[in-house]
């Protein structure tokens, strides 16, 4: 029996198109038109959280980076999306969630836009989104806590269209309940659809959307609601979407909705946070409050696919902020509403290598085979990840002052951090 504690919060997610993030290998960018150098969606590329540009400073001691600018943006936990030196953002300000564009290299604001209303859980856990945007050919996409979705024009920030998720999929706005923290899945962008997760119980968890217009297009499953978002990967010979429910992991046909396979995962809170990692034909997941991390294989049978477990272990759990892949170990921050602690497991048999105290609460990004972790104080620190112990090369301090949840982003050797007030950007060019 998985013991919990009582939960207490939750945020962010975010979206990934048509690529596979496969370890170590370059995202399929075809269909897309993101260069290595765009931070175009969380977690970058191919939803890893690994950065694919080189020649950064990383030398924080010797040459310490240098705040670029600041802006303000108001309260939330969403990330950023970065395209060709536009950062795109949002928060809630002046009794409204805006959606920003920022110049990147001087941070003058190029527009700002209306995208839903003001929101406040019910355990006050913080204002304003939780979601993401994406970013699309030319498209932005925005996903509110209260389920407004807004597809917006890149260029100047013109409404192409709205709609409310919940509304359009039969599903009850669960903000009034105590343990509900806003939706925080962020949008699938997959083809000419828009993915999401509403969370309903009547074959309405998923929805897709025509990206043209906004309409429902399909609804599926009738899982607990999530806060991790879907994952666009090509896994065991067939496309598909990853879906972290509050129950399950999926694997989902995104021409339809149909359910390719399931593999139950929870805590007794129904509580999934942390978005899965696809590496190859294995997906890693881990959830906090006594529910553990595992390790799945997939293979194909047929027209089938077979799941198999290869380990599951409880002294590694993510809650909110997935962990970072680096030489075959794993690296992030264990814990729920009491203290965290970082640590590290090994990939292929979910051993634990070592835990510490420092960074604490904290999200990672990786780059150039180091670790940026940036903690809820708003500390960055500079990790080199080593199975053998913790080893924290630099850190700066006063960078944010107020809690810190979102997940850092990089683009052309800029780094981007956020609290609930400011954006901030910081110069890493070597």
């Amino acid at each position: 029996m998985r013991s919990l504690l009582t939960v207490t919060l939750s945020l962010l997610a975010s979206t990934l198109w048509g690529v596979e993030p496969a370890a170590n290998t370059p995202p399929d960018t075809t269909l897309t038109d993101w260069s290595d150098s765009d931070w175009p969606q969380y977690l970058g590329h191919r939803r890893d959280g690994v950065s694919l540009e080189t020649g950064l400073n990383l030398d924080w001691d010797a040459h310490p980076p240098v705040t670029l600018w600041r802006k303000p943006i108001g309260g939330g936990y969403s990330s950023l999306a970065i395209h060709r030196g536009r950062v795109y953002a949002t928060g809630e300000q002046d009794g409204q969630i805006l959606g920003f564009c920022f110049e990147a290299r001087t941070g003058e604001l190029l527009w700002r836009q209306n995208v839903g209303d003001p929101y406040l859980d019910q355990q006050q856990q913080g204002s304003g989104p939780r979601a993401t945007p994406t970013y699309q050919n030319g498209q932005v996409f925005f996903l509110g806590p209260s389920a407004d979705l807004v597809c917006v024009q890149a260029d100047d920030g013109t409404t192409l269209w709205r709609t409310n998720v919940y509304s359009a999929c039969g599903v009850e706005d669960p903000a009034a309940e105590d343990q509900y923290w806003g939706l925080s899945t962020s949008p699938l962008v997959e083809g000419n659809l828009v993915i999401c997760q509403p969370g309903g119980n009547q074959e309405n968890h998923l929805a897709a959307f025509d990206r043209r217009n906004g309409k429902l297009v399909w609804s599926a499953d009738s899982d607990h609601r999530s806060y991790a978002s879907p994952v666009s990967t090509r896994i065991a010979g067939r496309h598909q979407v990853v879906a972290f429910t509050g129950e399950s992991l999926l694997g989902v046909n995104p021409d339809n909705g149909g359910i390719l396979w399931r593999f139950s995962h929870h805590n007794q809170h129904k509580c999934n946070c942390a978005t899965p990692l696809v590496i190859n034909d294995q997906i890693f997941i881990s959830t906090g409050y006594g529910g553990g991390s595992a390790l799945l294989q997939l293979e194909r049978e047929g027209e089938e696919i077979r799941v198999t477990e290869k380990w599951l272990q409880k002294r590694y759990q993510n809650l909110f902020a997935t962990s970072m892949l680096a030489n075959g170990y794993l690296y992030g921050c264990h814990g729920d509403v009491g203290s965290c602690t970082f640590r590290c497991i090994e990939l292929a048999t979910g051993e634990l290598q070592w835990v510490d105290r420092q960074p604490g609460r904290c999200t990672c990004i990786k780059v150039e085979n180091h670790i940026i972790a940036l903690s809820e104080d708003g500390v960055l620190r500079l990790i080199d990840p080593d199975p053998e112990k913790y080893i924290e090369k630099a850190k700066l301090e006063g960078i944010l002052k107020l809690r810190s949840w979102a997940v850092p982003a990089l683009s052309q050797k800029r780094l981007f951090v956020r609290d609930q007030h400011d954006l901030v950007c910081i110069d890493l060019d070597d």
